[in-house]
């Protein structure tokens, strides 16, 4: 993987990104090998739920997380909670972005 050429590395940011299931579970594993990640910024992404279970897995083992931007992926759902419940395990968090993601499994058209 790349990110081992990155030991230091402190933010992990993706803005207007279609990637797929794949992706989601690197940043996953990206997240619980780096534990110096202190920002994930996954804004204007189309998460789903399954990338979401991947985002979250890496995050329940992120413990230096604090800034946290999910901002405008309509099609996370459901897939918001998984994420929400495992930074329960995230001592750090400070800020948390949820700007226009539709929470209950509500879909933007």
């Amino acid at each position: 993987m790349i990110l081992r050429w990155f030991p230091d590395l402190k933010v992990l940011s993706f803005k207007n990104v279609n990637f797929n299931t794949n992706i989601s579970s690197i940043i996953g594993k990206a997240l619980s090998d780096f534990k110096n990640i202190k920002e994930l910024s996954l804004e204007n992404w189309n998460l789903n739920v399954a990338m979401a279970k991947d985002i979250a897995d890496g995050l329940m083992k992120a413990k230096q997380i604090e800034y946290l931007k999910l901002s405008n992926n309509s099609q996370l759902g459901d897939g918001i909670f998984s994420i929400i419940y495992n930074l329960a395990f995230s001592p750090r968090i400070q800020f948390l972005d949820l700007t226009n993601i539709p929470m209950g499994g509500s879909k933007a058209t």
